[in-house]
């Protein structure tokens, strides 16, 4: 594994589930600031810290973990809030507050929490976007939305898409959560995929672009895993296979072409866990072996170069269980439980 350049963000929180506490370590980032969970419930974070988004009460960068709390079961983290779970479905968040993303019923200049507060109980799931927050519950599996919502990311179908600084309800029947910048995935038991929300390079996979998209419309069907980037989408199959959709730019969809995909397209099989960045995609298969590919200025693809996108999937290492993107770095965890980093470092 190549050694730390600049450490970065992630933005599409994946689903982490809370049932118990975290069966195996887990990791998240947001704007500059990244956050582990340890398999016993410690949860750690480090980096910048302008917005208390590391939760440690203080607005003081840290430059090496600093203990946030036990007992979490899950963790995800926006461009500068944070998320969490406990093993009872309690939720917590905390960090910048601008537009409502922490869901305490507050919002704008001054709001900003540097500490964890509680927001809801009976979730399961949690993923946070830049600037919105999206949880599950498992009762009834909705889905709740709240924060910035220019883009309809929150998804509950209000044409003055109106910031919410309290959770909403979307839906219902839903098992997973996703959420890129602006824009949110949620997948159903029987497979089918939903997204809604910001739509200019074909985030939702509707075979348009443009037109935002201000409530939950179906993509596709046979999903069992989401994940998003910046501004592009990614789905994996029962079968193991990856899809992928939006925008290409810098190859982040992974199929050997910078051209954007206005539906799912698939990019490979044998995959059973996958993340994305602002413009990177980071994959692990079923052999314990992880892939990278996208935007590489930073080295966040990880495979010893910089500068020059990778357009397709290049295998980084073996022996991995979990993996996280940022938006110019990527986390991965080994099957000893070891954290690894690489990519952007600035703070």
């Amino acid at each position: 594994m190549n050694g730390l350049l600049r450490l970065c963000v992630v933005l599409a929180a994946a689903c982490f589930h809370g049932s118990g506490l975290a069966a195996t370590p887990q990791a998240a980032a947001g704007n500059g600031h990244t956050l582990a969970l340890q398999s016993d419930g410690k949860l750690w974070a480090w980096g910048t810290n302008f917005a208390g988004q590391l939760g440690d009460g203080t607005t003081t960068q840290r430059t090496s973990p600093v203990l946030v709390g036990t007992g979490y079961s899950a963790v995800a983290a926006g461009y500068n809030h944070t998320l969490a779970l406990n093993p009872d479905g309690s939720l917590f968040a905390w960090g910048e507050n601008a537009y409502g993303q922490v869901g305490d019923g507050t919002s704008g200049a001054g709001t900003n929490r540097t500490s964890p507060v509680a927001i809801g109980t009976g979730f399961s799931a949690v993923a946070a976007g830049y600037f919105h927050s999206v949880a599950l519950k498992s009762a009834d599996g909705s889905v709740w939305t709240w924060g910035a919502n220019a883009q309809g990311q929150l998804g509950n179908g209000d044409v003055t898409r109106t910031d919410q600084p309290s959770p909403v309800q979307v839906g219902t029947g839903f098992v997973a959560i996703a959420a890129g910048a602006y824009h949110t995935l949620a997948l159903k038991a029987n497979g089918d995929l939903y997204a809604w929300g910001h739509n200019s390079y074909g985030q939702i996979g509707n075979g348009a672009t443009g037109a935002d998209v201000l409530g939950p419309t179906q993509v596709g069907s046979g999903f069992s895993a989401v994940a998003a980037g910046y501004y592009h989408s990614l789905a994996l199959k029962a079968d193991k296979t990856l899809w992928v959709w939006g925008n290409n730019g810098r190859g982040e969809l992974g199929d050997g072409t910078t051209d954007p995909r206005l539906t799912p397209a698939q990019v490979g099989t044998g995959y059973v866990a996958v993340a994305g960045g602002t413009g990177h995609t980071v994959a692990l298969k079923d052999d314990g072996s992880l892939w990278a590919w996208g935007n590489n200025q930073y080295g966040q693809v990880g495979n010893g170069a910089t500068a020059t996108p990778q357009l397709s999937p290049v295998q980084i290492g073996t022996g991995y269980t979990a993996v996280a993107a940022g938006v110019d770095h990527t986390l991965a965890i080994d099957s000893n439980g070891k954290l690894w980093a690489w990519g952007y470092n600035a703070g």
